[in-house]
């Protein structure tokens, strides 16, 4: 199992480059590259995004920092249409040609929201989503990993899960019915929506887990904090993911711990939580 992080924040303090390099220096294998909350300039988003993907890669492979996975932009859709013509949707596609520049094995994708006017479900909706997806996922070569979601029900002054249970995920994923599209679990979404993380993961249908977003969380928030600096049980979460037989690579998502560190501490923030990782694959390493 490979470590990896998420690069927005090292992206958004200090370059891209410098970020990537940042990382690769505190000793991680691996980065998620993120294509979201970027402004109209970002590379990614204009015309060369493929020769802006295709000069990435080459820094990557010249610093020997592979990217495994990416984050679609967000939201997925402005006018529900799952179209081109459609700025936003046409963003997460390009994504997906993107990250398959960058060498990642899959891309998470957010859910979307079910469009005003739409009689669909929100389940069935999405359902529609992804599948206008997968003609573009087998073009490029890259999987589409699905992730628990949560939302903000204002009416009822709470967290909702959007496919926020291993039920609903696991039930996606079957609709779907694709080689195309596997799970990614993010740990604090579980946990804010009603389930422990462990939980989530031994409810999850075998071998459709193939991805993760590591975070630590109090319950309350969405938090993005390294393990062990909020409430989750570590421990027992790296023994569910050996008893699930996970095969994937372990992924920090850190923006709330990475934007709490000035930027002259960025590297000494992203080493201890490399050393954090390390230290929680020789937890699972010991359940073995």
């Amino acid at each position: 199992m490979k470590l990896s992080v998420e690069n927005y924040v090292p992206r958004e303090r200090v370059g891209e480059l410098e970020g990537l390099k940042m990382i690769k220096d505190a000793g991680f294998d691996c980065v998620d590259y993120s294509f979201y909350w970027a402004k109209d300039e970002f590379p990614m988003y204009t015309e060369e995004y493929q020769s802006y993907a295709r000069s990435l890669r080459a820094y990557l492979d010249s610093i020997g920092l592979r990217c495994n996975q990416a984050h679609a932009p967000f939201p997925v859709t402005s006018d529900g249409s799952l179209s081109l013509e459609d700025p936003a949707y046409r963003r997460v596609v390009q994504s997906l040609e993107a990250a398959a520049i960058l060498g990642a094995d899959a891309i998470i994708v957010h859910a979307a929201g079910v469009p005003a006017g739409c009689s669909d479900t929100e389940f069935d909706y999405n359902v529609k989503f992804y599948q206008s997806l997968e003609p573009y996922a087998e073009k490029f070569g890259i999987r589409v990993a699905v992730e628990n979601l949560f939302f903000r029900d204002k009416k009822r002054n709470c967290i909702r899960g959007r496919l926020g249970s291993p039920f609903e995920l696991n039930a996606m994923i079957k609709a779907l019915n694709s080689p195309w599209f596997v799970a990614c679990v993010d740990l604090g979404h579980a946990s804010i929506t009603g389930f422990e993380p462990e939980e989530f993961i031994r409810g999850m249908d075998s071998k459709i887990l193939q991805a993760l977003h590591v975070q630590d969380t109090d319950y309350l928030e969405d938090r993005h904090q390294l393990p062990f600096l909020a409430k989750l049980n570590w421990p027992e979460i790296m023994k569910a993911l050996t008893e699930y037989g996970y095969e994937g690579d372990f992924t920090f998502e850190l923006t709330g711990y990475l934007r709490s560190l000035p930027a002259d501490l960025l590297p000494e923030g992203l080493h201890f939580a490399h050393s954090v990782g390390q230290y929680l694959l020789n937890l699972r390493e010991d359940e073995t």
